[in-house]
């Protein structure tokens, strides 16, 4: 441990229990004059003047590690008590805001003055404002966790209905199909995103798909509309007017690995046929997972009940999916 000291300043005994295990950061131990500690404070906080929280009695293992998250611990004054100093590194590192950094400052400091309270608040807010933030998408099971490393606040505003905020982990959570969305939207807004997921928008298949049938009007219409529209959408058309088509069409016009959901096995069955014989495509890139035999393939077919219940399995595979019979879902 670095230690900084003044001429004529002493030291007083060495501390014991949870402080000494977290005293990592350089610090000012004083036992004399509070002009020689404003001395020293500003010496090691150099320009920055970092608001500094005095706390005046005993912190318990929790309320001192809430500190340090949004803090540096700078030792230990009798007449100012134990003293903290701000660092807004670690508060947008964390994904925190004001509110909650006043509110850790409070609980912490109760005989704290609306005015220091407020200067406090201040200063994290400006520094909050003036940062890029960053978000570590993860895949957790079936979930999408978007971990915050900055405040996101209004950068997410527009998704906040996809999103729900996971307060024991200091995530938000999503469902994996709004992935494309999610990681988009915060692209676009400017937040720095470094993706872990393992998910990939260029899982080409094998061999690019050639529809050997002409396309009827409508069909063509739909195909284009839904390229037009960013690979997404829905296709409504009468029974019998060629859906399993237009979906073969589609998987052509975008090759990459795909997962059809269809409604019942004779629907599952009816689409790997399709494939093979209007699409070109060899057999052995045609998996089905149904029942006992579950086998993931670049075009990968599969029921309602079986995608339902392997969801976690079959996700990261696949950057499309296309489901049969949509308006079953509930």
């Amino acid at each position: 441990m670095q230690l900084y000291t003044m001429p004529g300043v002493g030291l007083p005994p060495k501390p014991r229990g949870h402080v000494e295990k977290v005293l990592k950061n350089p610090g000012f131990y004083f036992n004399h004059s509070e002009t020689i500690l404003s001395l020293g404070l500003e010496h090691l906080l150099g320009e920055s003047k970092r608001p500094i929280i005095h706390v005046r009695r005993w912190l318990g293992d929790e309320e001192f590690r809430e500190l340090l998250e949004i803090a540096d611990y700078l030792g230990r004054s009798p007449s100012s008590g134990s003293l903290f100093a701000i660092n807004p590194s670690k508060i947008i590192e964390r994904g925190y805001d004001e509110e909650y950094v006043g509110e850790v400052v409070k609980k912490a400091s109760p005989g704290i003055s609306e005015k220091e309270l407020e200067e406090i608040i201040g200063y994290v807010r400006e520094k909050i404002s003036g940062s890029h933030p960053k978000a570590i998408l993860r895949s957790q099971g079936s979930r999408l966790v978007i971990e915050p490393r900055g405040f996101l606040g209004s950068y997410i505003e527009d998704i906040r209905g996809l999103l729900r905020y996971d307060r024991s982990g200091k995530v938000f959570v999503t469902y994996p199909a709004y992935y494309v969305k999610v990681k988009e939207h915060l692209v676009s807004r400017g937040v720095r995103v470094e993706d872990r997921t393992g998910f990939s928008m260029d899982r080409y298949l094998p061999i690019k798909p050639s529809v050997s049938v002409k396309l009827r009007e409508y069909q063509e219409e739909a195909v284009s509309a839904w390229v037009a529209n960013n690979y997404r959408g829905i296709v409504s058309l009468p029974t019998g007017s060629g859906k399993t088509v237009v979906g073969v069409a589609a998987v052509a016009r975008k090759p990459v690995w795909v997962l059809v959901v269809a409604f019942t096995r004779e629907q599952m069955l009816q689409w790997r046929d399709h494939f093979i014989r209007m699409a070109s495509i060899r057999p052995e890139h045609v998996g089905l997972y149904y029942s006992d035999e579950k086998r993931i393939a670049p075009i990968t077919i599969a029921t309602y009940q079986t995608a339902f219940r392997h969801i976690d399995k079959l996700y990261p595979y696949f950057p499309m999916v296309i489901i049969d019979e949509v308006h079953h879902l509930p």
